[in-house]
C-alpha cells in the first residue's frame, strides 16, 4: 500500500512537470488510474480545441465615466456636441432655390478719389457714322428723333353762316385737305342776331358723305356764345355774341364742316355768323 501511494505521487509530479513544459505526460502504468493532473490537462486541451468562448464584461455605474473602448460597426449615433476642425477648403451646396437676404446693406456707396480721374475717349476708326452705319461689325439703321410739331402743317379756314328760310343760319365748307387728316384744336365764332331773338342752338360739326351723298356725322361741338353787346340798326338793334372753345376734332379729306345757328324767331337778312377754325394737317 505504501508503494502504491509513492507511485501515485511520482506520477502527479511528472504530470505537473509535463504541463509546465507543454509536453504531454506519459500514460499511467497498466492497471493503475490516471493521475488527476493528467485528467485536468486533457480537459483544458479539449475545451481549447472546441472553439473561442465569449467573454462578457459588466461595468458598474462608477465605471461609466471611463467606458471600455469599442470599435463602431455600421451606423453610429453621436449625442451631444461634436467639434469639427476645417482642413482645406470646404464646398457648400444649396438645394432648391432658397431666398437669401442681407441686412445692413447700404443703398448707396460713397466713392471718393484722391484726385479727379482722367478719362480719354477714342473713336474706333473701324466704325462708321451715317444714316446706315456699322456698329459692332453689324449694320444698324439710325433712329432719328425730331420735334413732333415740326411734322405738322398749320391749317386755318373760315365758315360764314347766312340766313336760310326760317330762323336758321347755316354755313357749309367742303374740306379739300390734299389727302391729309385735319386736327381741329380751336374754334372762334362771332354771331350777330336780332336783339329781340334768343339763341336756341349754336353748333359746329363734321360729317362725311356716303355713296348717295348723305351726311354721316363724325363729330359735333355745341358752342356757348356770350353776349358782347348790342348795336342799333335801322329797325331795331343787333345783338353781338362771341364764342371761343378749345377742343380736339378730326376730319378727313372730302368731309364737310358745318356751322349751324338757330334762334327762336324769324329774322330779316343781314344777320348771321362767322366761324374761324384753327388746326393742323397730319398724315392719315
Amino acid at each position: 500500500m505504501s508503494s502504491t501511494k509513492r507511485m501515485m505521487a511520482l506520477a502527479t509530479l511528472v504530470g505537473l512537470a509535463a504541463c509546465a513544459r507543454g509536453v504531454t505526460a506519459p500514460a499511467a502504468t497498466e492497471g493503475q488510474p490516471p493521475p488527476a493532473a493528467l485528467v485536468a490537462h486533457e480537459a483544458a486541451t479539449s475545451a481549447a480545441a472546441s472553439g473561442v468562448q465569449n467573454v462578457k464584461v459588466v461595468n458598474t455605474p462608477a465605471d461609466w465615466l471611463a467606458p471600455v473602448p469599442t470599435v463602431a460597426q455600421g451606423t453610429t449615433t453621436v449625442a451631444g456636441t461634436l467639434a469639427a476642425t476645417q482642413s482645406g477648403s470646404w464646398s457648400v451646396g444649396l438645394t432648391g432655390s432658397p431666398t437669401m437676404s442681407v441686412s445692413n446693406f447700404p443703398s448707396t456707396l460713397a466713392v471718393s478719389f484722391a484726385s479727379p480721374p482722367s478719362v480719354t475717349a477714342a473713336l474706333d476708326p473701324s466704325q462708321t457714322v451715317a444714316p446706315s452705319s456699322t456698329f459692332g461689325n453689324a449694320a444698324k439703321a439710325a433712329l432719328v428723333t425730331v420735334n413732333a410739331y415740326e411734322g405738322r402743317t398749320r391749317w386755318y379756314a373760315e365758315v360764314t353762316a347766312g340766313l336760310t328760310p326760317g330762323s336758321q343760319y347755316v354755313g357749309l365748307s367742303n374740306l379739300n385737305l390734299g389727302g391729309k387728316r385735319l386736327v381741329i384744336e380751336y374754334l372762334s365764332a362771332r354771331i350777330a342776331i336780332d336783339a329781340a331773338a334768343q339763341f336756341t342752338e349754336a353748333l359746329a360739326y363734321v360729317q362725311k358723305l356716303d355713296a348717295q351723298n348723305n351726311g354721316i356725322p363724325r363729330a359735333s361741338v355745341h358752342l356757348a356764345p356770350v353776349l358782347l353787346g348790342t348795336v342799333p340798326n335801322g329797325s331795331g338793334s343787333t345783338a353781338i355774341f362771341t364764342a371761343n372753345q378749345s377742343l380736339r376734332v378730326y376730319a378727313e379729306d372730302g368731309d364737310q364742316l358745318i356751322f349751324y345757328i338757330n334762334t327762336n324767331r324769324l329774322s330779316s337778312d343781314g344777320f348771321g355768323g362767322l366761324l374761324s377754325i384753327h388746326g393742323y394737317l397730319i398724315d392719315p
